[in-house]
């Protein structure tokens, strides 16, 4: 992380160079850059912390589904205060797991997933069925809350995606380049970073890397 952080704060050192003249300044620019590596080395860790957060907060949630996964309909039903509650013990249940479950008579279903088609076809041809997704029941199951003091369960999908810095930053002075002097200079500094992108990208998605997130 100190090497990257090093090598990305000396890419974004060198735009900076024609511009206020700061080869010309030899301590300015050191400053300069001590202080961009520092910037970047804050903003480094705190996202290495957030980061840990969610890997724990994942954990976490895991090893509540894990429990749940371990009680009984019958635990489950005397929670919930229904006579027959039944819990679909699959991450991604089909048509047939849960018109099995109507089959059997449940007045609850539980779904580990959030399928609105289902809650649809359940709604055809059982009504009166409550349906309850995972959040719903290891809140109950965890507090003992009954299902009117949930909290709102947000449907909108939660999209994240990873921005490589080095191909945002050579796209960045691509562009630039087309506005500014030294064109020649910042399309060097773009094709520099767009290669450190092609090689942090590859590294970035490999086992090792994965590996090395699971130990930090």
């Amino acid at each position: 992380m100190i090497s990257d952080s090093i090598l990305f704060s000396v890419l974004l050192f060198l735009p900076l160079n024609p511009f206020f003249h700061i080869a010309n300044h030899p301590i300015l620019s050191v400053v300069v850059l001590i202080g961009i590596c520092g910037i970047v080395l804050a903003v480094r860790i705190n996202y290495l912390g957030l980061s840990k957060q969610r890997r724990l907060k994942a954990k976490l949630r895991q090893e509540q589904i894990d429990r749940l996964l371990l009680m009984s309909d019958e635990s489950l039903s005397k929670i919930f205060g229904k006579e027959r509650f039944i819990l679909i013990r699959k991450q991604n249940p089909d048509r047939f797991d849960i018109l099995e479950a109507i089959r059997k008579g449940a007045d609850a279903i539980g779904l580990l997933s959030n399928q609105f088609a289902f809650r649809d076809l359940i709604n055809a041809y059982a009504p009166k069925t409550s349906v309850y997704n995972a959040d719903e029941i290891l809140y109950s199951a965890e507090a003992g809350h009954m299902r009117n003091d949930l909290p709102k369960y947000d449907p909108r999908p939660k999209i994240r995606f990873r921005l490589n810095k080095y191909f945002l930053l050579g796209i960045v002075l691509f562009c630039i380049s087309f506005i500014l002097r030294y064109k020649i200079y910042y399309r060097m500094i773009s094709c520099l970073c767009l290669f450190f992108a092609s090689i942090s990208g590859a590294f970035g998605d490999s086992f090792a890397r994965r590996k090395l997130d699971d130990i930090s």
